[in-house]
């Protein structure tokens, strides 16, 4: 294995989150619901990252964040 485990998560998880911004980039939306759709991504990003994830109801967040 290239990385230890810990780090493998790390990457797997980020690696997890850019695939789903790729997907709605890649969608064929329309530019606003592109836009709206990376917008709900980033909020809820960065709320579970500024909050407690382990308090949070996990079932209103994309899967991938739980990563």
């Amino acid at each position: 294995m290239l990385f230890d485990f810990n780090t493998f998560k790390h990457i797997s998880a980020f690696y997890g989150l850019v695939r789903v911004a790729d997907n709605i980039v890649d969608g064929e939306y329309s530019i606003e619901e592109k836009r709206h759709r990376l917008t709900e991504l980033r909020d809820s990003f960065f709320e579970l990252y500024e909050n407690d994830l382990y308090n949070c109801d996990c079932d209103t967040y994309p899967p991938i964040m739980m990563a």
